[in-house]
């Protein structure tokens, strides 16, 4: 217990970083809010995090500053381009995350599976660069060439640095009120573990090589103070060049193939992905669904036959528009078990409620009393239906309040409807016997379909 009191033990040590890499996280946001500083302000930060890997980093504040002023002085316009391109790699890739959870093309579950994994790749590429930016005094387009020399060479530890990124701010999303502070305070405390792997394979990638560092400790070093002086020759990248002009065109084709094969899958990559996005936004003849989720339900036909049949009855042109009934929604909920429950499941209907991608939902009567116990998720059917409509289903309205504590009618009884025997509509166990239920979702707008549909199903002309 004594130890505590003393300064260098092990828990101040490891708090002594903590607060450190909060402050650094801290000052790192304030300084690229101006954004187009955000590549000189990354720069200092990774340059102080490796200083701390080594143990030599000085006081927080002062030494940021330093690196700051000197790399915006001295290579602004270098880091700006570095930045400026891996900013843009984000967006696109960001922008394709949100536009394919809110379509619903085909192959979307491919494309965002394959959008994640280069989501992967480019944040630990994008590490890298930072981190070789700041060790060698290098231009931001080789340093990018270079990070992803790195990051083949050094695939199978990039990977799960890159997939720890990723899933930190998966987990992050599940708590919104949380992102701001963790990312201001928490943010560098999350690269560090990276920091520290990258750090070690940079040393042996130095020392297999036999190449001579040292601290440049001069105050007059500029952009790459308190990194490594490298020094080697040139003459051998001069002399592979020389050497490929040479070869014949079986021999450059052989070369090529045998160092850059994984360079040239990875731009495949990248090129199908790009072609088979622009294909279904520009050249698909696609298709508005109107989807209508269904809970704890299965029917005789398949979800592929009701939606072909739907769409005939109901769409005016079923080569531009479908209905979409989707009976993939098993969920487990208080006073109901289902064996083919999962949370993914909940989780999916929740989120495509929320995004406005459901706009009928047909569920067991329990299931819209749980929902309205826990979350305000159902629209006010008289917002759907027509005042006739709504008086003749007066028997059949179902009610629950607001936020404000005011009753309305949340969903309407199908149980003794044609279209439900019609389809053999079965609840599974746990639900059985449970009447079911029409509900319109908050977030959709198609109100007209909305009330073509439910004439539909309540057999009203």
């Amino acid at each position: 217990m004594g130890k505590l009191l003393y300064n260098d033990n092990m828990f101040n040590r490891i708090m002594s970083k903590v607060f450190d890499l909060i402050l650094l996280g801290t000052i790192t946001i304030l300084c690229s809010l101006p954004v187009i500083t955000a590549g000189a302000a990354l720069l200092s930060a990774y340059r102080i995090m490796l200083d701390m890997a080594d143990n030599t980093e000085g006081p927080i504040i002062k030494s940021y500053f330093t690196y700051f002023r000197r790399t915006m002085k001295n290579d602004f316009k270098d880091s700006l381009k570095g930045w400026f391109i891996i900013l843009i790699v984000y967006a696109v890739l960001i922008t394709d995350l949100f536009l394919l959870t809110k379509s619903t093309m085909e192959m979307r579950s491919l494309l965002y599976g394959i959008t994640i994994v280069m989501m992967v790749n480019v944040i630990s590429i994008s590490d890298w660069y930072f981190v070789l930016k700041v060790t060698f005094n290098e231009g931001s387009i080789k340093t990018l060439k270079n990070a992803a020399g790195f990051f083949m060479v050094y695939l199978l530890q990039s990977l799960p640095a890159g997939a720890y990124t990723v899933a930190a701010f998966y987990i992050l999303s599940q708590f919104p009120y949380l992102i701001g502070i963790v990312l201001i305070f928490g943010g560098m405390l999350l690269k560090y573990p990276i920091i520290l792997l990258y750090q070690k394979k940079i040393h042996i990638y130095l020392m297999d090589r036999g190449i001579e560092t040292g601290r440049i400790e001069s105050d007059e070093a500029e952009v790459n103070d308190g990194g490594y002086d490298v020094k080697y020759d040139d003459d051998d990248d001069d002399d592979v060049g020389e050497a490929f002009k040479k070869m014949s065109r079986k021999q450059k084709a052989e070369y090529i193939f045998t160092y850059y094969k994984m360079h040239i899958a990875a731009c495949c990559m990248v090129l199908l992905i790009i072609g088979i996005f622009v294909y279904q936004v520009f050249f698909k003849d696609h298709r508005d669904c109107f989807q209508v989720a269904v809970v704890n339900a299965y029917i005789k036909e398949s979800d592929v036959d009701i939606s072909d049949r739907l769409s005939d009855t109901l769409v005016e042109n079923t080569s531009r528009e479908k209905v979409y009934f989707d009976t993939q929604y098993q969920i487990e909920y208080p006073g109901v078990k289902n064996m083919m429950a999962d949370t993914s499941f909940q989780e999916k209907l929740l989120m495509n409620i929320g995004v406005g991608e459901v706009d009928v939902a047909i569920l067991p009567m329990k299931f819209v009393d749980f929902c309205n116990e826990t979350e305000f998720i159902f629209r006010d059917v008289s917002t759907i239906l027509d005042e006739d409509t709504m008086s003749r289903l007066a028997d059949s309205l179902i009610y629950t309040k607001d936020e404000d504590g005011r009753s309305y009618p949340c969903g309407v009884i199908l149980s003794d409807t044609e279209f439900l025997d019609a389809e053999d509509f079965t609840f599974i166990e746990g639900s059985a016997g449970d009447k079911a239920v029409m509900t319109f979702p908050i977030n959709a707008y198609n109100d007209r379909f909305c009330n073509q549909f439910a004439m539909e199903i309540l057999d009203e002309e």
